[in-house]
């Protein structure tokens, strides 16, 4: 199998389609503000793959009424949406700075608890 075939593959619903990039875009959005809602995670990551999705928006949708078959635009766009779309994933679901202190502080004190437990009785 050649690999660019292979590496290509993910990205072929979405070529041609631009209500299928559009639909991303939404998701990744609506995803924005069900993070701020929560306030658990950071939410401003993941608008930069929402933002880039939506760019890619206009831009499929201008291939697609050109008809344009070889697209050598994909070779340069697709590593993009998936390196963002992955960073904005990612880094949104990572947890804040302070609770992660909060939590590694909280696991502290929950082990010197025990300790002093322990010592109570013996």
């Amino acid at each position: 199998m050649d690999i660019l075939v292979w590496l290509f593959k993910p990205i072929q619903p979405f070529v041609m389609h631009p209500e299928r990039i559009a639909a991303v875009a939404g998701i990744l959005f609506i995803g924005f503000f069900v993070l701020l809602s929560t306030r658990r995670f950071r939410s401003w990551p993941i608008l930069v793959p929402a933002f880039v999705w939506s760019l890619f928006v206009p831009w499929e949708a201008y291939c697609n009424a050109q008809k344009y078959n070889i697209r050598a635009d994909l070779v340069l766009l697709y590593p993009v949406l998936v390196v963002v779309t992955v960073w904005g994933v990612a880094a949104a679901f990572r947890r804040r700075k302070e609770e992660r202190t909060m939590a590694a502080a909280n696991m502290k004190n929950k082990g010197l608890l025990l300790q002093l437990q322990d010592l109570s009785s013996c």
